[in-house]
């Protein structure tokens, strides 16, 4: 799963030019992937530089979110099982607090 800047980074096929350097010797694996590397560089500088506007944005940015549930979840996709286990603790923590806060403005409210 490719994040969002690795989406930008990897554009005019990168990842085909990745898959294939296992099969390459030694030497030619270590130019190779120098050059890959520098073509992602060479992408992403790009992109910045197309537009002042240009950024790369989660999807819940557009609808107003954007806090540290969404980043959490994000990021949960690219942990293995323990940290995923530490990130769901996590998660939960904030879903209580964000209960607790809504009870607490309710039980005010009365």
């Amino acid at each position: 799963m490719l994040t969002a800047i690795d989406q930008v980074a990897n554009q005019n096929h990168l990842q085909m030019i990745k898959a294939a350097i296992p099969y390459l010797d030694t030497r030619r694996q270590r130019m190779v992937s120098v050059c890959v590397k520098l073509l992602e560089l060479e992408n992403v500088l790009s992109f910045y530089r197309q537009t002042e506007k240009s950024s790369v944005e989660a999807c819940s940015l557009n609808q107003g979110s954007g806090g540290a549930m969404d980043i959490l979840n994000d990021i949960r996709n690219y942990c293995d099982k323990g940290e995923q286990d530490l990130i769901d603790q996590c998660i939960s923590m904030l879903n209580t607090l964000e209960l607790y806060s809504a009870l607490s403005q309710q039980a005010d409210s009365l």
